[in-house]
């Protein structure tokens, strides 16, 4: 995506297990030759909590809606049962 002349991209951390984390990278040289690309931070991370994405992450979306960015995001998580919250 691009915010403000700064381009960015998700690049998902599998280090561990598949869609475990979410880093947000800003591109600082693109070109034919020539990548290169700097960590902004740790975007998201299931907590182990019940969520919807408290055990992995697969998709994530950006997009322009209404002149603001929106998110879509899908995760696998732990369901509460019968009403039940730890």
């Amino acid at each position: 995506i691009e915010v403000s002349g700064h381009i960015y991209r998700f690049a998902q951390d599998c280090s561990r297990r598949y869609g475990e984390k979410l880093h947000l990278l800003e591109i600082t040289e693109l070109s034919a030759e020539r990548f290169r690309q700097e960590p902004v931070s740790l975007f998201l991370k299931p907590d182990g909590k019940v969520g919807y994405n408290s055990r992995k992450m697969h998709h994530f979306s950006v997009f322009l809606h209404e002149n603001r960015l929106t998110f879509a995001i899908d995760g696998e998580g732990w369901a509460p049962r019968f009403g039940i919250f730890g």
